[in-house]
Formats: structure tokens, C-alpha cells, sequence
């Protein structure tokens, strides 16, 4: 397996450790879910602000 790091700001962990102890799982499973979930609306093309007007 091969170990991936990246930088967020602290703000950003911070939040995601309280997200993390309220769902009761570990910082690194919340963090991979959350890369998953964005990972796939860039699958679906995500929302684009300027197509709403």
C-alpha cells in the first residue's frame, strides 16, 4: 500500500476532527471518504455556479 500526504489548513482539520468524533470513526477514514465523495461529483461534472443564472 502506498502512503498518500497532503497539507489542508488547520481550519479544515479541525472541522473534519469534529465530523470525525461525532460519526465515532477515525480523522484518515473521514478524510477518505470526503476525497471520494468530491472525487466522484468531479465524475458528474459538479455543480457549475455560472450555468445557474
Amino acid at each position: 500500500m502506498r502512503r498518500f500526504e497532503f497539507l489542508i489548513p488547520i481550519d479544515l482539520y479541525n472541522r473534519i476532527s469534529i465530523m470525525a468524533n461525532f460519526f465515532h470513526m477515525s480523522r484518515a477514514k473521514i478524510i477518505i471518504r470526503l476525497l471520494e465523495i468530491g472525487y466522484i461529483e468531479m465524475l458528474k461534472g459538479g455543480s457549475n455556479e455560472k450555468e445557474d443564472n
